[in-house]
């Protein structure tokens, strides 16, 4: 993949390019240069640091730890981090990077299923909000924000449909597809009803008690609490997580050989179902803003680094400006909220609300999100910056450059709607540029270039399980 935003060469000083630090102390949003290197360096490092299945997937510190004890064990904290180091890898034509994580679930998954059964009497399996190379998933330390939180495994899952959907790789789905259904299945068994009605009068169902990760609000009482019956972002998990296995099930039965496709009882599919059609859907604040947890509180940080209730933005699917207009105002609404009290504050924070306003299709915003970790949380070597030192911040922001320029998404029918400069900085430097074999889901790469703000031309480019140009649609 090559990307080239603007017309801007590298500046020189005595005939040498200038030094990163320089460059990086020069950030604005005219530096396009700037943002092209970065884009190229951080791919560099998504294949120094996850090169081949048998290595360690990216930790939090990847390969660049210089630490005897790092911070937080150098482990996989998966309520966003692990996750977020993996948003540009498909995207980046660099699939095959993305498998040591699939490793890592492998050795997860017999713990995982021990702790779902002894934990919790559940069946399939459970991760809690860390795990290490040897695929603990025991709930680790003793925080309340974030230790007793049971979607890291749910979470995970969801990156292997998502590789299918980039890939077409049917051998892939049916090898992996078992980490994705025992993931949901677990939650048929955990999830309690809860005192809200859906539309057929049957209680919505929930995960109590829940959390949502790492925040925390005021109690009736005066008191910091963190504990809740669902919330927010549990609802927006489980949907990616079992229409992902839905999908999949209707992908592998069309296969009479495929033996996982037949596997599992039809009754799970009717449960996914049933959960389906009784998950809480979004509601809104007084102020207008996406409700976090599943009432109206006050939260303790308002500018606080998670935003978790904006899953369903990014990485999920399920707010959109195509079907959902009104949740998209509200999250905005959320976006400016928490950034008026000081979020985006740490550098992996920072890269996800770079994401959601590329999904929001909010160009200029999205490029002052960049602007600020090139100048808040970016050391000299162009590393990301926590603080203290992270990678996470470095993929979630090469995944939010590119998604500035292509976005693509599968349709439940086969067909793929591919989104051309979605959310183009409307800075003068961004108007022209050029992007060479980016990946979109069908299994196919893509180039083009654009001037004035507008596409002049693009190609595509199949790969080896590609589905018919003819379901290729580009808007």
């Amino acid at each position: 993949m090559e990307l080239s935003i603007g017309t801007q060469k590298p500046e020189r000083t005595s005939k040498k390019e200038t030094a990163t630090p320089v460059l990086l102390g020069s950030a604005a949003s005219s530096n396009t240069s700037l943002v092209n290197l970065y884009a190229a360096f951080c791919r560099y490092l998504l294949i120094s640091g996850s090169r081949k299945p048998g290595v360690l997937p990216l930790t939090l510190q990847g390969l660049w730890n210089s630490y005897i004890e790092p911070p937080w064990q150098s482990k996989y904290t998966i309520n966003i981090n692990a996750q977020m180091n993996y948003w540009p890898v498909n995207m980046a034509n660099l699939s095959e990077c993305e498998l040591p994580l699939f490793n890592l679930m492998e050795r997860a998954y017999p713990k995982g299923c021990a702790a779902a059964k002894k934990m919790y009497g559940c069946r399939g399996w459970v991760l809690h909000h860390n795990t290490d190379f040897w695929g603990d998933a025991a709930p680790q330390d003793a925080w309340i924000p974030s230790t007793y939180w049971v979607l890291g495994a749910a979470w995970l899952s969801t990156h292997i449909y998502e590789h299918y959907e980039y890939t077409m790789d049917k051998e892939f789905l049916q090898k992996y597809y078992y980490l994705m259904h025992e993931a949901a299945l677990f939650f048929v068994d955990y999830l309690v009803p809860s005192k809200i009605n859906a539309p057929d009068q049957k209680p919505y169902l929930i995960i109590n008690p829940s959390l949502s990760p790492e925040n925390s609000y005021v109690t009736k009482a005066g008191e910091v609490g963190a504990f809740c019956a669902g919330c927010q972002m549990d609802s927006a998990i489980l949907e990616h997580c079992i229409k992902s296995c839905l999908n999949a099930r209707k992908i592998l039965l069309q296969d009479a050989n495929n033996k996982q496709g037949k596997k599992y009882a039809d009754k799970d599919f009717t449960d996914f179902e049933y959960i389906l059609n009784h998950l809480k859907k979004p509601e809104l604040n007084k102020d207008g803003s996406l409700m976090e947890w599943n009432t109206e509180v006050k939260e303790v940080e308002p500018g606080h680094r998670h935003v978790s209730h904006l899953y369903g933005l990014f990485p999920g699917h399920s707010i959109s400006l195509d079907k959902t207009q009104e949740l998209c105002k509200a999250s905005e609404k959320t976006l400016i909220k928490r950034l008026k009290n000081g979020g985006g504050h740490t550098g992996w924070s920072q890269a996800w609300i770079i994401n959601f306003w590329a999904s929001l299709g909010k160009g200029d915003n999205a490029l002052s999100s960049i602007i600020k970790l090139f100048q808040n949380s970016t050391l000299p070597n162009l590393l990301d910056n926590h603080p203290p030192f992270q990678i996470d911040g470095n993929f979630g922001t090469l995944a939010g450059i590119i998604r500035l320029l292509v976005q693509s998404k599968m349709n439940v029918d086969g067909t793929v709607c591919v989104k051309l400069l979605p959310s183009l900085p409307a800075e003068k430097t961004w108007q022209s540029g050029r992007i060479k074999g980016v990946a979109i889901k069908g299994g196919w790469t893509i180039d083009f270039e654009w001037k004035a703000g507008k596409v002049t031309s693009y190609n595509l480019t199949p790969g080896a399980n590609a589905v018919s140009k003819t379901l290729i649609k580009i808007v």
